[in-house]
Order: structure tokens, then C-alpha cells, then sequence
């Protein structure tokens, strides 16, 4: 059964009170009879102090151990026996950094194991010859030891959960010195500086610490072929494709980027373009013979393509082969013009122009390439040049530019033959169209 610590203290101080008070009382008193008393009230000062001082000492450090095991455990119910009434909103506040079965839950399980782990290096010391009483209080000093979890993760060249752990096992230790504080209540020692105590110690559930994963266990090892026409012997056929478009699949809990990826495209042999940093490869018809790209109408060649993907460490995560297959097919190269409302324009419509707007299609289909730069002439000398990416398509406007040829009014391109032709990032020409302005 615990003692009430102040009470004892208390009785303490009444019964040295009541045995001193024997020499005011009005009666003669010998001096053989005072001697005496105040022999007796020195022997059991001394006796109760000394019991007192013993059961102060042994019950703040149980009550000192009871809080602290709590703590490097990180047992919020424990805890709360340990303190006073008002924990409850500390354990609201911490609840979501502890508790991973929580709802409210606001951990990665990544940061939740870097949090298990770092607890579990938690120790504590518990200095017994500090045990103080002031008042109503009592304190203890208690030394608390930690991992250095920061120099760990600072350590970690790429930080991945794996490596973090292995670091922190070689980590040095670090203390904390607290002391702790406690109050009585309804006969118990209770904690009542656990929020600072806590706030300190439990720093590195704060912490920012965020994980990648190798990207090696999320693949599903699938490519996805995109627009494909049809599937032979499991592999992608595409007719007569401008382009190519291939993805590497991962699981849905794969989040991060996909740095050091890389994709090869390898063709009769031979590696034809390599991607980059990117789930996504696109091989147009321009990156492979592209000598041959206007005899074969923009298409690319027949045959067997094999696209392989890498992680940074030339680890192969996915490898899938696609045919391409032409049929004889030649789509139409050709270029639309419109107006600043995008309405079609024949030859005929070219009058008080206000806007040139063109784009490049191949068969029905807008032409997308990684690089395209369009030219725009005005009577055989060049005025306009522009780089594209995505849809090929070039806009400009009439007065927005001192070197545009506009009319006397500078509200209309000025009268006479525009030209606009598009290049891929090779110089092969894809299309070239002129037009009379009026």
C-alpha cells in the first residue's frame, strides 16, 4: 500500500511540535526533565525524518519508473495511470502518431516503422540520490538515451526504409536529461510536467522523415501498349502507326517518381531511342531510318520492336516486343488552316487575314512528336520560326509583332504568299503548305 508522502511529512512536523512544546508549559520543569525531552524529541525527529525521507525516496522513484517506462515504450494507457487529469488531451494529440491502427492515423507505415524502431532504442536511468521535496512536489531526475536518428537518415544515401534501419542499428547514442515532477493525488504520485517531458523526448515522432520505395517492387512487370490495333501471340500489333506508345504498369501503391528509369527501344538489333525519367516511351517514325521517313509516308518501318525498362541500377523491371505491320496504306500528309475562330479555310478564304493558324495531320490523326519546329515565310523569306511540342500547330496574329508583314492598318497580314512548313527534330520536312493572302 502507498504512503501518503506529504501527510507523513506533515505528521512528521506535528509530533517534533508537540514534543518541544512540554518546556513552555506553566509548571516547573527540572532540568533533568528537560534534558530528557529534548532527547526524546531529537531521537524521534530523527527516526521519523529518516523513515520519511526513505519512503519519499522509494516512492518517487517507483512512481518515476512507472512514468518513464511508459514513455520509452510509448504506451499511451500506461501512461495515463502515471500523470494527472489533465493527459487526456495529450494522449488526443499524440494518439495520431502512436496509435497506427488509429483512424485518425496520419503515419506512412514506413514512418510508422521508423518510429516502432526508433522507440525500441529507448533506455532510461533514474537517479535516485536526486529525490526532492518543495512544498507539494517531488522531483526526480531521470536520464533518458536515444538514437541518433537524425545523423541516421542523414546518413542514408537514398533514403529507403531498409537503409534507415540499418543505419540507425550503428547509430550513436544520445541523452536527455529530465526531471520530473510529481504531485499527489488521492494518496499517489502522480506526473505533472509530462508535457514538456513528452514534447522533448518524443521530437522524433515529429520528425519529417519521409522513405522512397524502389521502384523494382511495384513493377507488375507489364507493359501497356497503348492504341494498339490488335494482339497476336500476346504481343501488340500496330498498322501503319505514326507512333508508338508504351507504359510501364506498377501496383496502385506505388506514389513516387520515377527517377533513373529509362526505357530502350531496340529495333532490327539495334537501340533506336532511349527515354528517360518516365513511366511513358513514345517512338515516333522520325527516330528510326528517318532517311527513309517520306518514301514509307511518315509511318514506321515494319518489324519487331522490343521495349525494355531499367531502374537506375540496370535492373530490368519490364521487357515486352510489339510488331508494327503496314498494309500498303499511305495516309495524306496534309495541313489545315484556320482562321481566329478556327473555322476551315480553302484557298479562297484567304482574305483580311487577322490570324494564321496551322496544323500538321497525318491520315486523320494530329501529329504529336517530342520536337517540331514550324517556319512561316512571307514571299520566300522567312519571318516566324517557332519550336512545338505536343500538337504539332503554330498560331500567330497579325500586329502582335513590328516584324509580322501587316497592312497599312496593322490589323490584317499584308497581301501575298505565306508559306508554313513543319520540321521534326531531325530536319526531315513533314509538310509544307503555301497560301495566297489577299
Amino acid at each position: 500500500m502507498k504512503k501518503n508522502i506529504i501527510s507523513t511529512v506533515l505528521i512528521t512536523s506535528l509530533m517534533i511540535s508537540s514534543v518541544c512544546g512540554c518546556a513552555n508549559e506553566e509548571e516547573p520543569v527540572s532540568t533533568v526533565s528537560s534534558t530528557d525531552a529534548s532527547s526524546s524529541a531529537s531521537e524521534t525527529e530523527e527516526s521519523v525524518t529518516e523513515e520519511s525521507a526513505e519512503d519519499i525516496t522509494d516512492e518517487a522513484v517507483a512512481a518515476a519508473d512507472s512514468f518513464a517506462s511508459a514513455v520509452v515504450s510509448c504506451d499511451l494507457a500506461s501512461m495515463e495511470a502515471v500523470c494527472d487529469d489533465g493527459y487526456t488531451d495529450m494522449w488526443n494529440e499524440w494518439r495520431c502518431y502512436l496509435d497506427f491502427e488509429a483512424d485518425d492515423c496520419i503515419l506512412t507505415e514506413d514512418q510508422y516503422t521508423a518510429i516502432c524502431a526508433i522507440r525500441d532504442t529507448l533506455t532510461y536511468s533514474i537517479d535516485e540520490g536526486s529525490v526532492e521535496v518543495s512544498y507539494d512536489q517531488v522531483y526526480v531526475d531521470i536520464t533518458f538515451y536515444i538514437a541518433d536518428y537524425d545523423t541516421a537518415y542523414e546518413d542514408c544515401a537514398t533514403p529507403t526504409i531498409d537503409e534507415f534501419l540499418t543505419e540507425l542499428e550503428s547509430a550513436d547514442t544520445l541523452e536527455m536529461e529530465v526531471t520530473l515532477c510529481l504531485r499527489e493525488e488521492d494518496g499517489e504520485l502522480l506526473c505533472c510536467n509530462y508535457r514538456r517531458t513528452l514534447n522533448m523526448l518524443y521530437e522524433f515522432i515529429l520528425s519529417d522523415m519521409s522513405f522512397e520505395h524502389p521502384i523494382g517492387e511495384h513493377v507488375t512487370g507489364e507493359i501497356e501498349w497503348r492504341y494498339a490495333s490488335s494482339e497476336t501471340d500476346g504481343h501488340a500489333c500496330y498498322e501503319d502507326p505514326v507512333d508508338i506508345h508504351a507504359s510501364l504498369e506498377t501496383d496502385d501503391s506505388y506514389e513516387d517518381g520515377m527517377d533513373g528509369v529509362r526505357c530502350e527501344v531496340t529495333y532490327e538489333g539495334e537501340i533506336v531511342f532511349t527515354s528517360y525519367d518516365s513511366r511513358y516511351c513514345v517512338l515516333y517514325s522520325g527516330m528510326v531510318d528517318p532517311e527513309d521517313l517520306a518514301g514509307r509516308g511518315y509511318l514506321l518501318p515494319a518489324g519487331e520492336y522490343e521495349f525494355t525498362f531499367y531502374d537506375e541500377d540496370d535492373n530490368i523491371l519490364a521487357s515486352d516486343t510489339c510488331t508494327v505491320v503496314l498494309t500498303g496504306y499511305r495516309p495524306q500528309v496534309h495541313m489545315e488552316w484556320t482562321d481566329f475562330d478556327s473555322s476551315f479555310l480553302e484557298e479562297t478564304d484567304m482574305r483580311n487575314m487577322t490570324a494564321i493558324s496551322v496544323e500538321l495531320y497525318i491520315g486523320n490523326v494530329g501529329v504529336a512528336v517530342e520536337e517540331f519546329t514550324a517556319e512561316i515565310s512571307y514571299n520566300g523569306e522567312v519571318f516566324y520560326s517557332e519550336t512545338l511540342t505536343g500538337n504539332v500547330r503554330v498560331f500567330i496574329r497579325a500586329g502582335a509583332d513590328p516584324y509580322y508583314p501587316d497592312d497599312s492598318t496593322g490589323e490584317y497580314f499584308a497581301a501575298g504568299e505565306y508559306t508554313v512548313t513543319f520540321y521534326d527534330e531531325w530536319g526531315n520536312i513533314y509538310g509544307s503548305d503555301t497560301r495566297t493572302i489577299s
